[in-house]
């Protein structure tokens, strides 16, 4: 009778076998991250449109008047999503655009979960209480920031630094909002002061020209 000798794996096939396994997960693990990263950047440009929206929407309802910072609602107010603000509570941005967007999710990023929902995006403030027209008389609706990836609600600081009121939280750059609605990614380093400061000049400091971050 002739016995059929049972066939395995050698030491160096199963070697062999694992390395390519290896670098295989070497070479797709990135691609899976990168992906993964881009449906956050997504859902984060997704957020700023409905907020950019919003704050039109506003604007169109409050006389062509952008939303003022830390405005005083009374003794109460209920546009916070988590309910009623106790008495003398000053409203930011994200507050009186709330009943616009109705959905805590939109602002909140999905790339950073130490920033808490009201802090997840800045508004310049530059823009509080200013008239519309004068605003885009100064400079074009689409060059002019609304709001961006950021660590505050609001953005007015002396020192402009990313991790301060700016955060590249998505592949080293960051989801920006204009006025005239549209959001796109951009690197920090390829805005202008001036594109975040309606009312800045070539004399002011810093210059309109000013890239960020600043100092």
């Amino acid at each position: 009778m002739i016995r059929l000798r049972k066939q395995g794996f050698t030491l160096i096939e199963l070697l062999v076998v694992i390395a390519i396994i290896a670098i295989l997960a070497a070479i797709l693990f990135p691609v899976f991250a990168r992906a993964r990263e881009n449906a956050r950047k997504s859902t984060c440009q997704s957020n700023l449109k409905q907020l950019s929206q919003a704050t039109l929407m506003y604007v169109q309802d409050y006389d062509q008047v952008y939303p003022r910072l830390y405005q005083y609602q009374g003794g109460t107010a209920t546009f916070h999503p988590n309910g009623v603000h106790g008495a003398g509570y000053y409203l930011d941005w994200i507050d009186v655009i709330y009943p616009y967007v109705k959905n805590e999710q939109a602002f909140a990023c999905p790339s950073d979960s130490t920033v808490g929902y009201h802090d997840a995006y800045a508004y310049m403030t530059w823009l509080s209480g200013q008239a519309e027209a004068a605003v885009l008389a100064n400079r074009g609706v689409a060059d002019l920031v609304m709001g961006l990836d950021g660590t505050n609600s609001w953005m007015q600081s002396t020192t402009l630094a990313e991790g301060n009121r700016f955060s590249s939280r998505h592949s080293e750059g960051l989801c920006v909002a204009f006025l005239d609605g549209h959001v796109k990614w951009q690197k920090l380093n390829t805005l202008k002061y001036g594109q975040i400061a309606w009312n800045s000049s070539s004399t002011s400091t810093p210059p309109d020209t000013q890239a960020m971050p600043y100092p």
